[in-house]
């Protein structure tokens, strides 16, 4: 091999890079996980994972990944900042001479759709954001030192006004905390302020905060992550600040960290430990966010590019998406170091750029372009790294685990989709709440609880045909049809009654009842009863007789007739009864 393992000690790569790499495979070897775990590669493609709870054999190659622009949509003139509903549904854009203008999203597609426009008393508006539960939309207004909320519709996504409160400074960029509770604003002169959110009622209250960033400076940049919030500003430099996800206050990290050029955009990496800076000097800033939220420069930072202004990283925190001014450039984000790579890039409409989102589903990235006021939307084309065996388990026992084949959870090579599945070969009938109860308790299955029959097709399918009296007027000798059922492909018991109704003077010898699947005959051996005996005349009593129950297995649909014969004298001899029939499978 071409290295050894020390205890203690991190093993640094990835996939293609591993740190102790096979001494005759350069590109094959062992590399530790973001979260502690093990990753072996073999000619560079991924082999075997095991993290804290999983294990993960070998993976598909995904297809060449791209980038297009799908196109551009009108935004109302003004546009001077933008933000996507949580759900990815919604992007509203703040207008700064009359309010706010609203757009849906076809999740598929990416176009998007003019649904609304909502003004306000004054203009000024200048930067929006949605909370993280999608049920208000914050607009800043800095002409007036107002802040806006309006509800969201969780159907429609219409807004309503809901409050409006006044702050007592020139606000500029707003963030709402990721737990929702607090709103952190920069401000012209160069601090931060801090006030309180009622999560339920969507409104905002009084400044709790107003802390300096160091040197007067309108700060354009906000990031802000469970445990910290950073802006840039003029003075090409980026303030760190602890945030106490409990109070909201901020605490001034040790350091105040100088960029190389003055930012124009920043954004923290989904989990928060690292930080990227786009800034005027064609460059990013890729920065390291210590437990302390101190920053300190990654190995290899910064990056150059044409232009930077507006930032997204992607939910699953793989991509960072760059706009300039006619470009939107992708990044690979290095599991291990956060420091990107640039892979793609496509052209877009030229212009200053503000606001950057993902779709949730990673294929989509919406820009506003300030200058054309339209809303620049790209796709992102690529097949996903798929496991070919990927196991999940439960540490403490208790909840089982899963297991997926090429992705899916499989069972009898059918993919199982969700809770309540049609098993294809396995189980033929849909899972319900009436076909199907597991009593885990009692070790086996109930039936339906209801006053109701099993579905036709479904095991416990009955069927019967009665026929009344008089019923049957049966020649002597001669079997005859007293009644039929039409069964269906499956297995069935089936069984009857048949009741024989002589005259006053009728003199019987012989009577037979049974079942069959020709007409107007016996069937075979067992499926039918007799009763014989020297000449009797019972009167015009009732005689009723119970046929076998008959196994009667079928693989097309099939008339079974309940059937009599009597041999009798002098008078007459009805048949009359009942046949009926269970769906045993």
């Amino acid at each position: 091999m071409g290295g050894i393992i020390i205890p203690g000690t991190t093993i640094h790569g990835g996939i293609a890079n591993p740190g102790i790499p096979f001494s005759d495979s350069p590109s094959g070897g062992f590399y530790e996980l973001a979260n502690g775990g093990l990753g072996v590669s073999i000619s560079g493609l991924q082999c075997l994972t095991i993290n804290a709870n999983s294990l993960t054999l070998g993976r598909k190659l995904g297809y060449t990944y791209s980038l297009s622009t799908v196109g551009n949509y009108g935004a109302t003139a003004g546009g001077d900042g933008l933000a996507m509903s949580p759900n990815g549904l919604l992007l509203a854009v703040a207008n700064n001479t009359n309010g706010v203008s609203l757009y849906s999203v076809n999740p598929y597609s990416g176009a998007v759709s003019h649904l609304a426009d909502y003004t306000i008393a004054s203009d000024g508006p200048y930067d929006l954001a949605f909370s993280p539960d999608g049920a208000f939309l914050l607009l800043s207004n800095s002409n007036n030192s107002l802040l806006i909320i309006y509800s969201v519709n969780a159907t429609t996504g219409v807004l309503t006004q809901v409050n409006t409160t006044a702050i007592s400074f020139n606000n500029r960029l707003m963030r709402v905390s990721p737990d929702g509770a607090f709103v952190y604003w920069t401000q012209n002169g160069g601090t931060v302020s801090v006030m309180p959110r009622n999560t339920t009622t969507g409104a905002v209250g009084a400044e709790i905060q107003n802390i300096a960033a160091g040197a007067a400076n309108n700060y354009g940049t906000l990031a802000v992550t469970n445990n910290g919030v950073f802006v840039g500003g003029g003075a090409s430099d980026v303030k760190s600040f602890v945030r106490n996800p409990v109070t909201g206050l901020l605490t001034l990290a040790s350091n105040n960290f100088v960029l190389t050029g003055t930012p124009t955009g920043v954004i923290a990496s989904v989990d928060g430990s690292h930080l990227y800076v786009a800034n005027s000097a064609g460059k990013i800033d890729c920065l390291n966010i210590a437990s302390n939220q101190t920053l300190s420069t990654m190995i290899g930072s910064p990056l150059a590019l044409a232009s930077a202004a507006a930032m997204a990283v992607s939910s699953d925190g793989q991509y960072l998406y760059v706009t300039g001014n006619a470009t939107l450039e992708a990044y690979t984000l290095d599991a291990t170091t956060g420091l990107p790579s640039s892979f793609q890039s496509t052209v877009i409409t030229a212009g200053t750029m503000k606001g950057a989102f993902v779709s949730l589903d990673g294929t989509h990235i919406f820009n506003l372009n300030v200058t054309s006021n339209v809303i620049t939307v790209c796709r992102t084309t690529s097949t996903p790294s798929i496991p070919l065996l990927q196991a999940y388990y439960d540490q403490t026992g208790g909840a089982n685990g899963v297991l997926l084949v090429n992705g899916q959870a499989v069972l009898n090579k059918v993919q199982i989709g969700a809770s309540y599945a049609a098993l294809n070969g396995a189980i033929a009938q849909p899972f319900n709440a009436k076909s199907l109860t597991l009593d885990h308790a009692a070790g086996g299955l109930i039936g339906t609880p209801a006053a109701d029959n099993a579905i036709a097709g479904a095991v416990g399918e009955y069927i019967q045909d009665v026929v009344p009296t008089p019923g049957v007027a049966l020649a002597t000798g001669v079997v005859s049809n007293v009644g039929s059922i039409a069964l269906t492909p499956g297995d069935w018991d089936v069984d009857g009654t048949v009741d024989f109704l002589p005259a006053a003077t009728t003199s019987l010898t012989e009577l037979i009842f049974g079942l069959s699947t020709a007409t107007g005959a016996l069937g075979g051996q067992d499926t039918f009863g007799q009763l014989s005996s020297a000449a009797e005349v019972p009167g015009a009593n009732l005689i009723v007789q119970r046929t076998p129950t008959v196994r009667i297995s079928i693989a097309a649909n099939t008339t079974v007739y309940l059937v009599a014969e009597g041999v009798f004298t002098v008078s007459t001899l009805n048949a009359f009864g009942t046949i009926r029939a269970r769906r045993v499978r």
